[in-house]
């Protein structure tokens, strides 16, 4: 698995754990549901600074979420 199909994967794990369709994330981080999804999907290379601001949105920090990512 590439690195962003990896990033992707635990954003839409955190997702799934909330209940939250991407509709609702993308109000609580200000972003499109059509990007956010392309990015869960491995279709689309957030940048830095959009990371921050998806994995602000479930309440951690970019450190917390990158120990999430599988080894």
């Amino acid at each position: 698995m590439n690195t962003n199909a990896q990033i992707g994967q635990v954003l839409k794990d955190l997702r799934d754990e909330r209940g939250w369709s991407l509709r609702e994330l993308g109000l609580v981080v200000g972003m499109n549901k059509t990007y956010l999804g392309d990015v869960e999907l491995g279709k689309r290379n957030p940048t830095i600074n959009s990371l921050e601001k998806i994995v602000a949105g479930y309440g951690l920090t970019l450190k917390e979420f990158f120990a999430r990512m599988p080894d």
